[in-house]
């Protein structure tokens, strides 16, 4: 990395990308219109997670399109390309790639509400189509969970401890498994955290 990004920086850029995913919740999977799959990713987390629709808005879930358009989407917003490679949200070697193709997105926000992490689910049940999996064609990824290219020496994030912003005055808080249990957990009225 030619020079030091700053971290403040880099996360309203990461924030800036969750916004842009969720605004993708309402569109088309094409893929999916001739499968048992859900047409879009608001069908996936509110039919088949059972999210209600104020979950989906304030955990801002999203979905990462096949085709792309997230860089230029940073770019528009004025963040510059070494900010951008610093999300660890972009492949390497190829360095204007989303690392996330086709995949729906859950975030992690830090305490003052800003996303600054997030997991990717793949549409399938096993992994990346592009991969070999069962996954959409354009998810070049195995996993059926994708995180954060946070282990790069230009990535300045670190996974957080999911649900921080939910602490806020709570008596309890409920130690979840996993993210989407964690999701449903503050659903119920819980403050939940899970690392």
């Amino acid at each position: 990395m030619s020079r030091d990004v700053d971290r403040d920086t880099v996360v309203d850029a990461f924030d800036s990308a969750v916004d842009y995913w969720h605004a993708q919740l309402d569109e088309q999977i094409t893929e999916h219109t001739d499968t048992d799959r859900p047409d879009t990713a608001r069908e996936y987390f509110e039919d088949g997670r059972g999210y209600d629709t104020d979950t989906v808005d304030e955990w801002r879930l999203g979905w990462a399109p096949g085709d792309g358009g997230l860089y230029d989407h940073l770019r528009s917003e004025g963040f510059d390309a070494e900010t951008i490679s610093a999300t660890g949200l972009f492949c390497q070697k190829a360095p204007k790639k989303e690392l996330w193709r086709g995949r729906y997105v859950l975030p992690y926000f830090s305490s003052d509400g800003r996303a600054e992490y997030a997991i990717a689910r793949c549409t399938g049940s096993k992994g990346g189509g592009s991969a070999g999996y069962d996954g959409h064609s354009e998810d070049f990824l195995a996993g059926k969970y994708a995180k954060v290219a946070h282990t790069r020496e230009n990535v300045p994030l670190s996974e957080p401890i999911l649900g921080l912003h939910t602490l806020d005055a709570a008596d309890e808080v409920v130690v979840a498994e996993g993210i989407a249990d964690a999701i449903s957990a503050t659903e119920a009225g819980y403050a939940v955290c899970r690392r």
